[in-house]
């Protein structure tokens, strides 16, 4: 909960209807030093009117009320409305950039995620074509020896029948036989 009467944004009124920031003899009796109009305002329209012409009891009741107020800056003793919006443009620029940062962050990481998941995809897709060519290796190898051993075992069988052919007619035992028998 915080009070009216210490936050930056009380205000009180010159003489020419310009307002300011209420001085601290305000803030702590309800009467202002100089050339003002005992009424305070929330520039922030935060606080309700006390109205012209209150009583120094009715505007320090409502300035000291404890109030939940989302616009509350702390006062700063010598420091001009023109200087809470300044105050307050600075805190809504670093909780942009904090914000912007915090988007920046989540984005970053969303990116990384996508960017590992990209990785994972290649290097899956990557090890599927090693496994796809190294099959073709195995069933290259395998079918270059069946194809050697075939032409070895055809070569063979050429050179075989090549020398059964070539080789002349062997006598057979018949004729020594009849020249024993009588």
């Amino acid at each position: 909960m915080v009070k009216c009467k210490d936050c930056g944004w009380l205000s009180i009124q010159d003489q020419k209807h310009v307002w300011h920031s209420a001085d601290s003899r305000f803030r702590e009796k309800g009467v202002s030093s100089g050339d003002f109009i005992d009424t305070p305002l929330c520039s922030e329209d935060m606080l309700e009117s006390c109205g012209n012409g209150s009583s120094k009891a009715t505007i320090l009741a409502t300035i000291g009320k404890d109030r939940e107020c989302s616009g509350f800056i702390p006062v700063v003793n010598g420091r001009e409305l023109k200087g809470y919006k300044e105050m307050q443009a600075v805190e809504v620029l670093r909780l942009e950039t904090r914000q912007d940062r915090a988007e920046d962050k989540a984005e970053m990481l969303k990116y990384r995620m996508e960017d590992k998941a990209e990785r994972e995809a290649e290097r899956a897709a990557s090890e599927a074509r090693y496994k796809k060519e190294r099959n073709r290796t195995y069933v290259a190898i395998v079918l270059a020896a069946v194809l050697t051993f075939l032409a070895s075992y055809s070569m063979y069988r050429i050179e075989s029948t090549a020398k059964d052919q070539a080789s002349p007619a062997t006598p057979t035992h018949e004729s020594d036989a009849d020249a024993v028998s009588p």
